[in-house]
């Protein structure tokens, strides 16, 4: 059953909010949510506190901004920017409010009291445990400062100050990014020579593998996965035996801007509607997509 969770004012002077993640199954008295604030802060909030904790700006390198938030498990939501840097937000544990049992005593009559027992919930804390961020290299002993050019293989070193919708997902255990050319076609100038084509809408699949060097790197599939990338938190399902679900494919929403539900087919390089248009429907009309939604967690 679907639960009704009223969150606190985010007062900040910007109010900029591109995207919130909620920690699974949340409740009214139990629940986690984290955002992102501006370009470069983050804020989240945890049943019973009055107020949001808006965190110090992370350092990024000129012209980066955080775009995409992923809640993984055990209070981590990893934090992904423009060009590709990942940090970890290590948030408190989830907490649920206690309830405050109140004695309340009525007089019957001379002799006798009547004690009723009255269970409301308390506010809690005023403010949210503390939380800390860490960048994803950092867990492998790494404190250099996020370098494209050591972080992805070549050409994708240089395809990735271009693309302008990034997402990031587990998938099968494993921790990807997707990226897609939003914009339009470019062509673009390698750094050691030649040329690189980017298509309208291509999505590029990058897996993170912290024994190897550069740390990410293309992949031509997803081992029969499939992954759902948009305003809501990022999924991954295993396609076989699902009806109407590929393996392989990035289901993702947009498309020459408008919210439709699009899926992206690894194999073929190619993106299609979910969708197809039904009879009577005249081509092009607008189909909105708000956010993927899954009847279950399997």
């Amino acid at each position: 059953m679907a639960a009704e969770i009223l969150l606190p004012p985010l007062i900040y002077d910007s109010r900029l909010v591109s995207k919130m993640v909620f920690a699974p199954n949340p409740t009214t008295d139990d629940f986690l949510a984290a955002v992102i604030c501006d370009i470069n802060r983050l804020a989240y909030v945890t049943a019973g506190a009055r107020r949001w904790a808006v965190l110090d700006p992370i350092r990024l390198a000129a012209g980066d901004q955080i775009v995409d938030l992923l809640y993984h498990k055990n209070g981590m939501v990893y934090c992904l920017t423009r060009f590709g840097d990942v940090h970890v937000l290590h948030l408190p544990q989830r907490r649920r409010r206690e309830p405050v049992i109140l004695e309340v005593h009525t007089l019957a009559c001379p002799a006798v009291h009547n004690k009723r027992i009255m269970q409301m919930y308390g506010t809690g804390p005023d403010l949210n445990a503390p939380a800390t961020v860490e960048t994803l290299l950092s867990s492998v002993g790494s404190n250099l400062p996020f370098d494209a050019a050591t972080s992805f293989a070549p050409p994708y070193n240089t395809i990735s100050t271009f693309t302008s919708v990034n997402n990031i997902v587990f998938c099968d255990g494993n921790l990807y990014q997707i990226w897609r050319n939003a914009a339009c076609t470019v062509i673009l100038q390698l750094p050691g020579g030649g040329r690189c084509r980017v298509e309208h809408d291509e999505i590029f699949v990058l897996r993170y593998d912290p024994q190897r060097r550069p740390y990410w790197d293309i992949v031509a599939d997803l081992r029969g996965h499939s992954v759902f990338v948009g305003r809501n938190n990022a999924v991954s399902i295993y396609a076989e035996g699902v009806p109407g679900l590929k393996g392989d494919c990035v289901y993702w929403i947009g498309g020459r801007g408008r919210d439709r539900g699009m899926v992206y087919d690894m194999k073929t390089g190619r993106s299609t509607p979910c969708i197809p248009l039904m009879d009577g429907v005249v081509p092009g009309s607008p189909q909105s997509t708000i956010c993927w939604y899954f009847l279950s967690d399997e």
